[in-house]
This record gives structure tokens, C-alpha cells and sequence, in this order.
């Protein structure tokens, strides 16, 4: 039988992609974790969304970020991808004018939730990258992904015509 616990972690230390054991306060694992954590609330947002290509496109994420959690190297193209996505989702959205409290319907304020922790997880990796190096193109999808969680949080919203309260 597979067993989940290893026990090699009782002493505050885990091991790295690389083989590396390190403290469980390491930035590194700090940052990693902060990924799992942000991968967590995308598929609690999942559970909120019936819209397939939008499903996908969570789902798709998920996968770049265990990229991102596992030390992976990730095309900028990503990071383009994100901004194309964007622009469709606000083709059909009211012009923003004022800030935007976080929230309405379930979908949109758990989006919003994920926004803040990438915000969090983009903070753990310029931590990290003065400590070690770190693609450029993780730094840049994370930017850009906090972003694509407001625009997404405004279109769930929209699509199930909650408005939206302006600060």
C-alpha cells in the first residue's frame, strides 16, 4: 500500500524537485507552497463555473503552475496568451471606471481570492529571485495571471448578471 506520509519532514525540512532537502521557512518552499495553495483555490473556483472553455482554461493554469512549482522553465508565450484572454473577456464588458470591491457572485469573489493569492505567490517569487535565479517568464506570468483573475472575476459577474459595487 502507498502510503501519502513519509515522515522525512517531522524535523522541519523537505525535499526540492532538485533532490535538495531545505527548511520548510526556506523561500523557496515558501513561494512553491503559495503556488499550491493559489492551484487549491483555482479548483475551488472550478466548482463554480459551467462554462467548459472556461473550465479548460482553469484547468489549463493548473497545470502551469505545477510547471512553476516544479522549477520548470515557462514560455512567454503563456504570459500572451493571458493578455489575448483578457482582451476577449473585456470586449463585452462596461468600461471600468472606479475600483472595484472584490465579490458578487460566488464564482467571481472566489476568482478574486485567487487574484490576491497569485499577488501573494508574484511577492514569495521576487523574495525568491534575490536569493536564486528565476525565469523571467514566472515573474511576468504571475503579474499578468493577478490581472487575469480581476478581468475573469468581472466576467463571471457579468455572464451571471451580478453587478458589480464601485468604490
Amino acid at each position: 500500500m502507498f502510503k501519502i506520509y513519509t515522515k522525512t519532514g517531522d524535523k522541519g525540512t523537505t525535499q526540492l524537485s532538485s533532490g535538495e532537502r531545505v527548511s520548510k521557512d526556506e523561500a523557496q518552499v515558501e513561494a512553491i507552497g503559495t503556488i499550491d495553495e493559489l492551484n487549491a483555490h483555482i479548483g475551488l473556483l472550478m466548482t463554480y463555473i459551467e462554462e467548459k472553455t472556461l473550465l479548460e482554461r482553469l484547468h489549463n493554469l493548473q497545470t502551469v503552475l505545477f510547471d512553476i512549482g516544479g522549477n520548470k522553465v515557462i514560455d512567454h508565450s503563456l504570459t500572451t496568451q493571458l493578455e489575448k484572454d483578457m482582451d476577449a473577456m473585456t470586449e463585452s464588458l462596461p468600461p471600468l471606471r472606479d475600483f472595484v470591491y472584490p465579490g458578487g457572485c460566488k464564482a467571481a469573489a472566489q476568482s478574486h481570492v485567487c487574484r490576491t493569492v497569485c499577488r501573494r505567490a508574484e511577492r514569495n517569487f521576487v523574495t525568491l529571485s534575490k536569493i536564486r535565479p528565476i525565469d523571467a517568464s514566472v515573474l511576468c506570468f504571475l503579474n499578468r495571471l493577478s490581472d487575469y483573475f480581476f478581468i475573469l472575476a468581472r466576467k463571471l459577474n457579468f455572464i451571471y448578471n451580478v453587478a458589480e459595487k464601485t468604490w
